[in-house]
Parts: C-alpha cells; structure tokens; sequence
C-alpha cells in the first residue's frame, strides 16, 4: 500500500483526512458517538487540526487557526475509522471502541503515520430497553 499523507499549504499545516457512517433511528453505529462532534488530532510533525464528524459521513478539517481548510468523507466500520478527500486520498486508523471525550488516543495510520486523537465532546449511546424478567 503506498503511503498517502495529506499536506496542504494552509500555513505549513499538513492535514489527513477520514470517510461516512450510516445512521439507524434505533442502533447505535460505530462513529455514532462522533456525529456532529469535533475531534483535535495532532500529528507526527506537532500541527494539530480539529476534524468534525457529520452525520451525513462528511469530514470538514479546521487548520491550526480554526479556519476549514478542506472537507472529504469519512466512515467507520469494521474495525478502523476512514477519512477519504476529493483528491482521491485515503487513510485509515484502528477503531475497536467509542471514542470518549477528553481522552486522548494515540493511533498509527495504514500508512504507518501516528497521531494523537483527542474526541471534544461525544454522543451518548441510546438508552437500551429493559425486558421483563423471567417472572414478569
């Protein structure tokens, strides 16, 4: 697999980008947790930008400043979390659990890249519905 990292010339800042979850009414979805949240991802050369996670799978990337400075699709699924842009760049990382906020996470790339992924804020799972025992 060729190593595809994401520079733009946004102020030196090089960016990677992730790809769209579906959404269910009722089940929780792997990226749930993400949709409409902001996750700062520092990478390897110290930049660090915010990625927003719609719910729609779009991904909009926020330089260093705050200002977006691209957008791509993003999904997750399986086991790894994916941020594709227009240009037809692709990165993925693992993702066996929920992301909790605050937490940071440090997580290497299919293309070998670590970086250090801190969720803002998440999305509770919907509450699961209690069945009656047994005896009612």
């Amino acid at each position: 697999m060729r190593k595809i990292l994401l520079t733009l010339a946004v102020g030196g800042a090089a960016i990677l980008a992730v790809a769209p979850a579906s959404a269910s009414a009722q089940t929780w979805q792997p990226g749930a947790e993400l949709w409409g949240q902001g996750v700062q991802v520092t990478w390897a050369n110290g930049v660090t930008n915010t990625l927003w996670f719609d719910q729609n799978g779009t991904v909009r990337i926020a330089g260093p400043d705050g200002v977006q400075v691209t957008q791509g699709t993003w999904t997750a699924s399986g086991q790894e979390i994916c941020v594709s842009l227009a240009n037809g760049a692709r990165e993925c990382w693992p993702y066996r659990m929920a992301f909790v906020a605050q937490q940071p996470v440090t997580l290497t790339s299919s293309c070998g890249s670590t970086s250090q992924w801190t969720a803002l804020s998440t999305n509770q799972p919907p509450p699961t519905e209690r069945r009656a025992g047994e005896r009612g």
